[in-house]
């Protein structure tokens, strides 16, 4: 009789068992993707949604933290609200209003009325802007000599408190408007570039515009007085 081991034996699944299988492991595949799917689309089991837009619901924006500045001239004391009658109503500033950089306190300010009865003087500027950063102090220490002209600046730029720092970092106390939304560049008709000087008449007409950066106090006098004496 012979020796040799049986042979071991391995059970056969029917074609119709191995296909129902098969299928059963393709569904079970199917839905761990569409699950994973759903897991990283809505940010894994966090509660929160990824996003609330189209929920009616405001997006969380970040805050922005804005270094406390000067005051902007507002047109709201005795003298201005007289002066306000000078105001030529076709100004392109009496369409104009503008929050004043890190002053929100003030809310909106119309710079045609804020401004009209003695000329002013606009620097448009912006945080990134290196001959701003040149030019400012300039034009600080021209208004400090210059009561009678207003000396504002006008932030071309979205982000205030980058503004706000630039112009601690540079300490001046210089005032400035926000115009994150540009609204005085298409309103004056200005050249899209920074640094740009806008000099205005007592009644809010634009005397002259200087689409360029002054690199002395001198420079910029010569300039806003041929500016005046021109209007």
């Amino acid at each position: 009789m012979s020796t040799d081991p049986l042979p071991t034996s391995v059970p056969r699944v029917s074609g119709s068992k191995s296909s129902l299988i098969a299928l059963i492991v393709v569904v079970l595949g199917t839905i761990a993707i569409i699950g994973a799917a759903i897991y990283f689309t809505t940010g894994g089991n966090d509660s929160q949604p990824a996003s609330s837009e189209g929920l009616g619901m405001e997006p969380n924006l970040p805050v922005e933290n804005v270094a406390k500045r000067p005051e902007c001239p507002a047109g709201d004391d005795p003298e201005a609200l007289a002066a306000k009658a000078e105001l030529n109503p076709e100004s392109p500033l009496a369409k104009v209003s503008l929050p004043c950089l890190g002053a929100p306190e003030q809310g909106e300010i119309n710079l045609g009325e804020a401004l009209a009865g003695k000329p002013a003087v606009i620097n448009v500027w912006s945080w990134n802007c290196a001959p701003c950063r040149e030019e400012i102090p300039f034009l600080q220490q021209w208004a400090k000599d210059n009561p009678d002209v207003h000396v504002v600046g006008v932030q071309a730029a979205t982000s205030e408190g980058r503004g706000a720092a630039f112009l601690q970092e540079i300490d001046t106390d210089f005032v400035s408007y926000q115009d994150s939304l540009d609204t005085v560049g298409p309103a004056l008709e200005l050249p899209r570039v920074v640094p740009v000087t806008v000099v205005v008449r007592p009644d809010g007409t634009v005397a002259k515009v200087f689409p360029q950066a002054f690199t002395t106090v001198e420079e910029f006098d010569s300039a806003v007085r041929g500016a005046l004496g021109d209007a």
